[in-house]
């Protein structure tokens, strides 16, 4: 069984964020699991944040006034910039999670095209969850090297941290 390489120490939330910013609209190359999933964490924590603030921003509207008195307008108005930070943050994140997603796939050596697959409801989401928790695929593929299992780093006898040898 190959050995990680000595140089990777993986990836932890605040480095995953900023390799998926660096590589900001980056298709091309391999995102390994922890860096995706940090990033899918580190997502899903500031969207439940957001959605929070945009909860209480809108929830002040209705506890302090009531809405029935009020114009449509107004009462748009509010709901559209309670909504405002998530769809912001929803946009300005869409490109890097789509590049850090394709990454992901094509260090497991399949094709970023199977992204399409979540415009199949229900069945495609959980068929991408299945591909984005394989391991990475040794050495270098077509996508290019392994962040994780380099060229050369196979050395027989040696088990990687967290894995349990065979009996």
């Amino acid at each position: 069984m190959p050995s990680l390489s000595p140089s990777f120490t993986g990836y932890n939330l605040a480095t995953a964020v900023k390799s998926v910013f660096r590589k900001y609209a980056r298709f091309s190359g391999r995102a390994t699991l922890s860096e995706f999933w940090y990033w899918t964490l580190g997502q899903t924590v500031i969207f439940i944040l957001l959605w929070m603030l945009s909860l209480a921003f809108m929830l002040n509207l209705f506890i302090f006034n009531d809405p029935q008195q009020m114009p449509p307008s107004r009462v748009f108005n509010h709901v559209l910039a309670g909504e405002s930070p998530v769809l912001l943050w929803a946009l300005s994140t869409l490109l890097p999670s789509l590049a850090v997603g394709c990454r992901r796939l094509h260090d497991t050596n399949k094709s970023g095209a199977l992204l399409l697959l979540n415009l199949i409801p229900l069945a495609g989401p959980i068929l991408l969850i299945i591909l984005f928790c394989e391991d990475s695929q040794r050495g270098t593929n077509q996508y290019g090297p392994s962040e994780k299992y380099p060229e050369g780093s196979d050395r027989a006898g040696l088990i990687p941290p967290g894995r349990i040898p065979p009996p």
